[in-house]
């Protein structure tokens, strides 16, 4: 349980914040708000320091996303490392301290058959977790471990350290984007845990540029507020030294407290310095523009041209994307004449494990935009396996299979197709939102096709990413009814692809 003097701390800063951010509500825009919120919240942690006796919760993952691939995790972030040097930090030094740093490592595996195909054949599956959407959804073990983000199993948390994997925020930072979303709503129903992001770094320190601009954005989105550890290890010159631990410590202790930490003055005061200097640089304004598997266009047209292969599975999608666009006031027309002029957008299936004759297609001269889906699996085991299908799986635990969400993105990224402006369609995050909507409902509509609710999902989505426009159409009153559901679909479509384009003004 939280000190006496703990408690106090968090309930001073909560309301502070809340009366200043009363106080000033009709005088500043977005931006202007976003960096009140740092210089409010870096003003109340260098007034209110961080005592003995605080709880801490550090959650990311142990095991990257792309090492299985070719990824260098030696050189990145070692988070159990990280969670010991706060915890000495925090504690001076003791090693048996009242304050304690619990590290939940995200990344878990789990053995599971997949149904692929109209004949139902299953095939022994390994699923993993790298991401925090796919720690959040993950079946095993959800409802004891969303009770404990929310400190209902014996542990109150204090402070919450949120890590995203590196090569996903660097690569497909719209996961993250969605799973430190999904991650945050958990923590803060608590009441009192305050949450920092920890910027992570990869072995190329090229990239941190991008991780910080990525991490920044989601936590002025968010309202969550930065420890750029990524930023002060680069510049040490620190990347797969013993000593970026100790910088990445520092770096959350000064974002908790807003002053030095306690240990290695020298790297201390660089944790710091980067934190005050960050401070001064202007809020984002900008839409994220960077090419990603997820990332959002601003096409205003009033016809939109689409074409696709005309197989069942995209003509489920279809009746979604219609659906979509005309709550956009959009007129949709597919088109088989590749011959006639640039076409708005074509989509198919992703995975490469069958069919690939129905496969999205790369011609840039044809097509401006392309979309990919993963294939949903058959009755046999989708109610079960799509929800652990998020990040990646392998089969016959060694085989790797492109047909999850991420999976989807990975083959864009590796194949060099996202700068072709290919984008993925995140099936199985969608399901998953939706069936937390109503667990009763199922993801398929017979022994193979997707549900229409998981279609109007996704072509709402397919929309969103397109044209930035809101396809949801009026909320039905009755949320028992059909019609309802319909919506609500079409509204986790356009949130989904909103968070994941990193473009966080939803409209209420």
């Amino acid at each position: 349980m939280r000190s006496p003097q703990a408690e106090a701390k968090v309930v001073a800063v909560i309301r502070s914040e809340d009366g200043l951010q009363t106080r000033n509500h009709h005088f500043f825009a977005r931006s202007t708000r976003w960096m009140l919120f740092v210089i409010v919240s870096l003003g109340f942690w260098l007034s209110a320091p961080v005592y003995a006796g605080v709880n801490v919760l550090l959650i990311g993952s142990s095991y990257h996303f792309d090492v299985k691939e070719g990824g260098e995790q030696q050189k990145r972030m070692d988070l159990k490392s990280v969670g010991l040097e706060l915890e000495k930090i925090l504690n001076k030094g003791a090693r048996n301290g009242p304050s304690k740093v619990v590290f939940e490592d995200i990344y878990r595996t789990k053995e599971t058959p997949v149904a692929l195909g109209a004949s139902g054949r299953e095939i022994p599956t390994e699923f993993h977790c790298h991401s925090l959407a796919q720690y959040y959804y993950w079946p095993e073990g959800r409802e004891d471990r969303l009770k404990q983000l929310k400190g209902e199993s014996g542990t109150s948390w204090d402070y919450a350290v949120i890590v995203g994997d590196p090569y996903l925020i660097n690569h497909m930072p719209g996961i993250f984007a969605e799973g430190v979303h999904l991650i945050a709503k958990e923590l803060k129903a608590g009441g009192g845990t305050k949450l920092v992001l920890l910027m992570p770094w990869l072995e190329n320190a090229e990239a941190t540029k991008h991780l910080s601009e990525v991490v920044y954005r989601v936590g002025q989105g968010l309202g969550i507020p930065v420890a750029p550890a990524a930023e002060t290890v680069t510049d040490a010159r620190s990347i797969g030294r013993s000593d970026s631990s100790y910088l990445a410590a520092a770096s959350v202790f000064s974002t908790l407290s807003g002053r030095e930490s306690w240990g290695q003055r020298g790297q201390a005061k660089k944790a710091l310095a980067t934190l005050i200097k960050n401070k001064s640089k202007p809020a984002f304004t900008k839409p994220y523009s960077e090419s990603t598997p997820f990332t959002m266009e601003f096409i205003d047209k009033s016809l939109i041209t689409f074409n696709q292969t005309g197989s069942s599975s995209e003509r489920g999608i279809k009746s979604g994307i219609i659906a979509a666009m005309r709550q956009c006031e959009i007129t949709p027309k597919e088109t088989n004449n590749l011959d006639e002029g640039l076409i708005d957008f074509n989509y198919g299936r992703a995975n490469s494990n069958f069919e690939p004759n129905k496969r999205y297609q790369v011609d840039p001269s044809k097509f401006h935009r392309s979309y990919g889906f993963p294939m949903q699996e058959a009755k046999g085991t989708a109610a079960i396996s799509m929800l652990y299908g998020i990040d990646k799986r392998y089969f016959n635990k060694q085989a790797y299979d492109d047909g999850t969400d991420l999976g989807v993105a990975y083959d864009m990224c590796r194949d060099n197709e996202v700068e072709k402006n290919i984008r993925a369609v995140p099936i199985r995050l969608m399901w998953a939102k939706i069936k937390d909507v109503d667990p009763a409902l199922l993801p398929l509509r017979d022994n193979w096709h997707m549900s229409h609710f998981s279609d109007a999902a996704s072509g709402a989505f397919i929309v969103t990413l397109l044209t930035g426009k809101d396809p949801r159409g009026e909320e039905p009153k009755d949320n028992s009814a059909q019609e309802w559901k319909m919506w609500k679909a079409r509204a986790i479509g356009y949130e989904t692809a909103m968070r994941m384009a990193l473009q966080f003004d939803l409209k209420d």
